[in-house]
């Protein structure tokens, strides 16, 4: 079991580290994984990049509910509430679907992210794979990494990939209920020290 460094708990989304890799492959094409980014020349906004009644929708929601506008985890979250999937692809037919997929194929849970959530103009899904691949690796070697605990935000516009795969960790933690994927922390109740929680986890 992970356990989660810096602020925040588990979601309860339960997402796998390959669904979350697919995750940090789209946005690292749309925002370098960069949630202050706004599109250079255009109106998009933010980790996914949402644009017009999107971005909208986005910023209000944030506003409304004590987040900023540029919030990685309000935004993270905001993805779920949206949940603007739309069609199917390789069987997976909803947000929901995706998040929680026990798929392994991450070449497949990019392009479905893609093709049905993000649904851009010019797709470069080399590019999304090709990244996905990496944060897949990158996740495996640093999801307990204590150095990695606030996002990396700086140069304003596109982030290195180093910072982009450090961003790709927190994503990790965020959607995967800290850390496992497939499912949410046991609600069994546990009587013993907290040392021996962990003993016992292990």
């Amino acid at each position: 079991r992970l356990f989660r460094y810096g602020n925040g708990g588990a979601t309860g989304y339960g997402s796998s580290i390959f669904v979350v890799s697919a995750l940090a492959g789209n946005a690292w094409r749309e925002s370098h994984i960069n949630p202050t980014l706004s599109q250079i020349g255009g109106g998009a906004f933010g980790l996914f990049q949402w644009d017009g009644g999107r971005k909208t929708a986005l910023l209000n929601w944030l506003r409304e509910n004590g987040y900023a506008d540029t919030s990685p985890n309000g935004q993270m979250k905001y993805l779920v509430v949206e949940d603007d999937w739309i069609g199917t692809f390789d069987g997976i037919s909803s947000l929901t679907e995706f998040l929680t997929s026990t798929s392994t194929d991450v070449e497949s849970l990019t392009e479905a992210f893609c093709t049905c959530w993000e649904r851009p103009g010019v797709p470069a899904l080399e590019e999304r794979i090709e990244f996905a691949y990496k944060a897949l690796s990158y996740i495996k070697l640093h999801a307990n990494d204590t150095s990695i605990v606030t996002w990396e935000t700086e140069p304003m516009y596109y982030l290195s990939e180093e910072q982009a795969l450090r961003n790709a960790v927190l994503m990790y933690r965020f959607y995967s209920a800290g850390g496992g994927g497939g499912g949410t922390p046991s609600k069994r109740k546990k009587k013993m020290p907290i040392w021996m929680w962990i003993k016992y986890n292990y």
